[in-house]
C-alpha cells in the first residue's frame, strides 16, 4: 500500500492480553481507512476527509463495518 501512510501513534503493536489490550483488531475495508492518513487521488482524499469529519478517527460505529 505505497499510497497510504501509517501514522506513528498507530504503530504501537498488537496485544490481546486482556489486562493490556492494544492495537486494531478488525481487518476489512474500514480497518484500512482507519490506519491511513491520506489517499492518493484528490477526489478520494476529499471523500476521506469528509468521512473522518462525520465518523471520527478511528471510525468505530458498528454499521460502518457493513
Amino acid at each position: 500500500m505505497e499510497n497510504c501512510h501509517m501514522p506513528k501513534y498507530r504503530d504501537e503493536g498488537f496485544s490481546m492480553d486482556l489486562d493490556n489490550l492494544k492495537g486494531i483488531y478488525r481487518a476489512n475495508t474500514l480497518a484500512r481507512v482507519n490506519v491511513s492518513d491520506r489517499i492518493a487521488t484528490p477526489h478520494a482524499q476529499g471523500e476521506f476527509e469528509e468521512f473522518r469529519e462525520k465518523f471520527g478517527d478511528p471510525a468505530q460505529g458498528a454499521l460502518l463495518y457493513h
